[in-house]
């Protein structure tokens, strides 16, 4: 499907549902204000407004105002295809590593990579590599951490392995959901690697037990 026409029509509908109070209740599918998603405000008030929907709505907006859509030709029904895959994915159950949670991450990359000291030095790819990351980065989370699911000789232990157990599962899910969904299907080969293996590096990054050995790169 074409996106130029496609998207901006869907896009103008979606705008006009939008609420003059973030807080307010709004309808299902209801736009989140600009104000809410360009600064660090918290999105737990608009998240409320959308059970279940917040990534994909903020998802849908972000990849509009990067202008990634046009830009690399995505089909927006994959898109939107993939963006309501990893919601579904996201644990109900979970109190904290939920969709609302990776919502609230997406933002905050979001908000860094906007920042003006360092915007120019992101292409386009590594920013929809890094949206991705960001969406994709608790996907499937059991809600115990590593040390459990190695003692306890979970099934996540024996295919990944006793080394960031749980950011190789968020990879590997992330991965298969845009291989369902088809999204990057249309791209080079080379550029597809390019976005996973980014998606990779950042997921794999998130592992706090290697923290200490990123800030040393830093120093």
């Amino acid at each position: 499907m074409s996106t130029n026409g496609h998207s901006t029509c869907f896009l103008s509908v979606r705008r006009r549902q939008v609420s003059t109070q973030t807080g307010r209740n709004s309808r299902r599918g209801v736009w989140p204000r600009h104000d809410v998603i360009q600064n660090w405000t918290p999105l737990l008030t608009y998240c409320l407004c959308l059970p279940g929907r917040s990534l994909f709505n903020l998802g849908i907006h972000l990849f509009q105002k990067h202008g990634l859509i046009d830009y690399f030709g995505l089909d927006l029904l994959k898109l939107m295809r993939f963006l309501s895959l990893v919601e579904r994915d996201y644990r109900g159950d979970n109190p904290y590593h939920n969709e609302t949670h990776a919502a609230d991450v997406t933002q905050a990359a979001h908000c860094l990579m906007s920042d003006p000291k360092i915007s120019n030095h992101f292409s386009r790819l590594e920013v929809m590599a890094m949206l991705l990351a960001a969406l994709t980065h608790d996907i499937g989370h059991p809600g115990v951490n590593q040390d459990f699911l190695i003692s306890t000789s979970n099934h996540l232990a024996h295919i990944h392995g006793d080394k960031s157990v749980l950011e190789r599962h968020h990879c590997q899910t992330g991965r298969a959901l845009l291989v369902d969904s088809h999204l990057l299907d249309h791209l080079p080969d080379t550029q597809q690697q390019q976005i996973v293996c980014i998606m990779n590096e950042t997921i794999l990054a998130t592992d706090m037990a290697r923290n200490a050995e990123f800030m040393t790169q830093f120093q």
